[in-house]
């Protein structure tokens, strides 16, 4: 939890957050505020794989940044996530990667609209 609340703090002046704590409220928060990115922290699963997609073709232009622990062993299931997200970062994180993409994230044409983080 920690760390959402260290994004949306780095993030909060630039757009308007949403912070959900059950991953299963994913889709239900999307659909609500229509979010332009969406950070969700979790286990790279099958489950979260298919609301990715969900969100996907509800939201096309959407941004998905995905964190998970790198406890995680389904190989697999990494490669799976990096397909289905816009960026995905394994904990521990690498801090230069992280920053080259808040970068990327903060000059592209996002234009100031919501992101829903979800821990």
């Amino acid at each position: 939890m920690d760390f959402c609340v260290s994004f949306r703090l780095l993030l909060q002046n630039q757009y308007t957050m949403v912070t959900i704590t059950d991953p299963g409220m994913l889709l239900m928060t999307a659909r609500d505020f229509m979010p332009e990115v969406v950070i969700v922290d979790c286990l790279p699963t099958e489950k979260m794989k298919i609301r990715f997609e969900v969100l996907r073709r509800e939201n096309p232009h959407v941004r998905i940044l995905s964190f998970y622990a790198s406890r995680f062993d389904d190989r697999g299931g990494h490669e799976d996530l990096r397909q289905s997200v816009d960026a995905a970062f394994s904990k521990p994180l690498d801090l230069a990667e992280v920053t080259e993409s808040i970068h990327d994230l903060m000059t592209q044409s996002v234009g100031g609209g919501d992101v829903s983080s979800c821990h």
